[in-house]
């Protein structure tokens, strides 16, 4: 045999680590990228348990996150106020992907004429695109005036 001795802390050269070759091949997983979008969503979307008339109920954080803005806007905040018109036009638009225009008491001006052609015919007068003066969300118009 040869001189060198096996034994604790010495083992044998075909056991022993190759120079050069990783002990550990693959290395260390790579940790993936948290996407805040879904931190931010998992977060609101946590129940919290909280009372409310007395008994005790549990909520999603961003449905009370939503009535505290409620009640700001009610109390007079107008910047809250505008902030809850916003997210209703936004979940509005969501619904179909357009904003809907409810139009009450419409007379047509001769008959069989549709609310498309009646906003045309309007926008035609006031020499404006017909879809320009619906498309912008209200709570922008109402932060011009």
């Amino acid at each position: 045999m040869s001189d060198y001795e096996i034994g604790y802390g010495k083992p044998p050269k075909a056991s022993q680590f190759k120079s050069g070759v990783s002990g550990n091949p693959r290395g260390r997983p790579k940790s993936e990228p948290s996407d805040l979008a879904l931190v931010i969503l998992g977060v609101l979307e946590s129940p919290i348990r909280h009372r409310e008339g007395g008994e005790e109920k549990t909520t999603p954080a961003w449905e009370l996150n939503l009535t505290a803005l409620v009640q700001r806007g009610v109390r007079g905040d107008v910047d809250a106020a505008m902030t809850v018109l916003r997210l209703w036009i936004r979940a509005e638009r969501s619904k179909t992907g357009k904003q809907r225009v409810v139009v009450e008491d419409w007379l047509p001006d001769y008959p069989g004429q549709t609310a498309e052609q009646k906003t045309r015919d309007f926008a035609r007068k006031r020499n404006v695109a017909p879809t320009e003066w619906w498309s912008q969300p209200a709570a922008d118009r109402l932060s011009r005036d």
